[in-house]
């Protein structure tokens, strides 16, 4: 019976954009509910294949913390949604039960072509601002503490998410990332905060996956009303396991 099993171990991933920071305050809320909880910090060592390096500081950061076995909620925010299927295939392989994935207005797996690939698709207007920021030799994300006070009201929220930043060059954006290792049926649920993801919500709503819709209109919720966000990610993650 499903009260009989141990409670699921949350492991918080970042995007690979900012830091870990971004999930620090849900990860204290969902503490409150009595869950475990994981934030791994995403490293590299600015070459590629860094979604590679990605997966692996996830998986040994779990490894380091947990034994096998454990049962995992491995829920991602917005570009680390594209590695989930990575995660949890190397988690598998050592023996860790992944339980539900979650993307938190995040994407998902590429299939085989680039982010930039997939935000061409998707989010044409935005490729084309990333295309020419790269031209220029810069980097992207170019948020200040004032173009985020919008977002993240509260000043020192703000100025740790803004520390935390990570301007990743052309090779995090242009190098593709495999499909999904075949053979894994970990269910997929989706957590939506801003306007930016309608296409994983394609994507989920063609898959069945269950949608939450937070409808806040801020990527950067996490920062902001972190209660509400544990609040929707354990409904969604009791809706996903509930069968089994």
């Amino acid at each position: 019976m499903a009260h009989d099993r141990p409670r699921a171990t949350y492991v918080l991933v970042h995007s690979p954009i900012v830091g870990p920071d971004t999930w620090h305050l849900v990860a204290e809320e969902l503490a409150t509910r009595a869950h475990r909880v994981l934030v791994p910090e995403l490293t590299d060592d600015g070459h590629s294949p860094l979604w590679r390096q990605h997966v692996t500081a996830v998986v040994g950061h779990v490894a380091e913390e947990l034994s096998a076995g454990a049962r995992l909620v491995v829920a991602a925010h917005s570009g680390a949604g594209q590695l989930l299927g990575h995660i949890g295939a190397e988690l598998r392989d050592r023996d860790y039960r992944p339980v539900a994935y979650l993307h938190v207005d995040a994407g998902v797996s590429t299939g085989g072509p680039s982010r930039l690939e997939q935000l061409r698709a998707e989010a044409p207007a935005f490729a084309d601002e990333l295309e020419s920021l790269f031209d220029r030799g810069e980097r992207f994300p170019v948020w200040s503490d004032e173009l985020l006070t919008a977002l993240v009201p509260d000043p020192h929220r703000r100025r740790t998410l803004v520390a935390g930043i990570r301007r990743q060059p052309l090779d995090y954006w242009a190098e593709p990332i495999p499909p999904d290792p075949p053979g894994d049926d970990t269910p997929h649920g989706v957590l939506l905060l801003s306007e930016g993801y309608a296409a994983t919500e394609a994507v989920a709503r063609r898959e069945g996956w269950p949608v939450h819709d937070l409808a806040t209109g801020n990527h950067f919720h996490l920062l902001v009303g972190p209660a509400a966000v544990a609040d929707a990610l354990s409904s969604v993650e009791q809706e996903l396991t509930a069968a089994g």
